[in-house]
């Protein structure tokens, strides 16, 4: 085989030196001789929806070929020349674009020409017409991709001055910009080098690949607390216009992970803040992390948080709600060794802090500065956090 195409990864067309084409459904062990009218091919793509091959061999047929009708997948299939294309040449690779509304289907054809540079073509009426040739003979074009930018120029990558019939390495990789548009010339473009082969390599064949887009999400704050009824997941997050939901996942081991709850997103585009509650108490430790998702199904994951089991006394406020004495007691149990005690807003922000000392088991703040509302008090004491609502009026 010297090429092989698919366009979902379901089949797969293939073309070889000697045969013709080939196509096989993905995991079988045998193929179907889809067309044999040449056999001596060179490449084999799809565009809009239709298969095409390339081929250097005789005279009495086109470079470029449409195989069959669409995407076939049955043998006894005819190879049909572009009507327009020489029957002489030497075509590596073809590129189809639609660049002219008012022409349907693919209307530009680029072809890279081992012998002669890239051809152009533009589809008028019913034949393919010349627009020019860019490089030259020397040049080898063997590789060619691209693609129609929004302002109407077509961006070339290709691959030129590989290896020769001795074996000799080499190559370059090539970006060219074609800004001339349908049935224009494509010899006033523009090319840039990108890459050189290294010593004892060549570059041939060019291609996009796909490439996962980085989650335009991100948590800028989480954290976990143990209550008495459970364990309180807070977090907090921005930017999520592409946001779609939350899933909660908790784990006893910290290796195999299970989905607990679904929180869908608020979607607005400032700071979004988040409560949950895990109303099944953990007897040891426990772990928690969260699965962002966006509106496109991508996801990516925060990182993991470990909770304690909640030491030996309850963790109380006293008042709750507070109000004319503006000092607040909060009862813990006996740390072993310093925390801090921390108030936050609903939205996530923290309005005060202060350390606790070693082998205490209250602690008092005076409170008058706050406003009224719900807030939120943390403890962060012997690598456990717990945390109650308190109600200031």
């Amino acid at each position: 085989f010297r090429a092989v195409t698919t366009q979902d990864g379901s089949y797969y067309w293939t073309a070889g030196g000697t045969q013709g084409c080939f196509g096989v459904e993905h995991g079988a062990s045998e193929a179907t001789l889809v067309s044999s009218t040449v056999t001596n091919l060179r490449t084999v793509t799809i565009f809009n929806e239709q298969v095409y091959i390339t081929h250097a061999s005789g005279t009495t047929n086109g470079r470029v070929m449409a195989v069959g009708t669409g995407l076939p997948k049955t043998a006894g299939n005819s190879m049909v020349a572009l009507p327009g294309l020489p029957a002489s040449g030497s075509a590596c690779s073809p590129l189809l674009l639609d660049l002219n509304p008012s022409v349907a289907g693919p209307d530009v054809l680029y072809v890279a020409d081992d012998g002669q540079g890239i051809l152009k073509y533009s589809l008028v009426g019913s034949s393919w017409t010349l627009n020019g040739v860019y490089g030259t003979n020397e040049d080898d074009y063997r590789g060619l991709t691209g693609k129609a930018e929004s302002n109407g120029t077509v961006t070339l990558f290709a691959t030129r001055k590989g290896a020769t019939a001795s074996g000799a390495g080499g190559g370059e990789l090539v970006k060219i910009e074609d800004a001339s548009g349908y049935n224009a010339s494509i010899t006033s473009a523009t090319l840039t080098l990108l890459a050189t082969a290294a010593t004892n390599t060549t570059f041939r064949g060019v291609a996009f690949a796909p490439v996962e887009q980085a989650l335009n999400l991100s948590l800028l704050a989480f954290s976990a607390s143990t209550t008495s009824r459970g364990q309180v997941l807070n977090w907090t997050s921005s930017n999520e216009l592409t946001a779609h939901s939350y899933e909660v996942e908790r784990s006893d081991d910290g290796a195999q992970f299970r989905r607990i709850m679904t929180v869908p997103a608020k979607g607005s585009a400032g700071l979004n803040s988040y409560e949950q509650e895990d109303l099944a108490k953990a007897v040891g430790k426990v772990y928690y992390r969260i699965r962002m998702i966006d509106k496109e199904g991508k996801s990516k994951y925060s990182r993991t948080l470990a909770l304690a089991p909640a030491r030996s006394g309850r963790f109380r406020l006293y008042p709750n709600p507070l109000a004319d004495s503006h000092t607040l007691t909060i009862t813990h149990g006996e740390t072993r060794g310093a925390g801090n005690i921390t108030i936050f807003t609903n939205d996530g922000r923290q309005v005060t802090s202060i350390p606790v000392p070693v082998r205490a088991t209250q602690t008092s703040l005076n409170l008058q500065h706050l406003p009224a509302g719900t807030y939120r008090v943390v403890m962060d004491a012997d690598g456990q956090r717990q945390s109650a609502q308190l109600l200031k009026q």
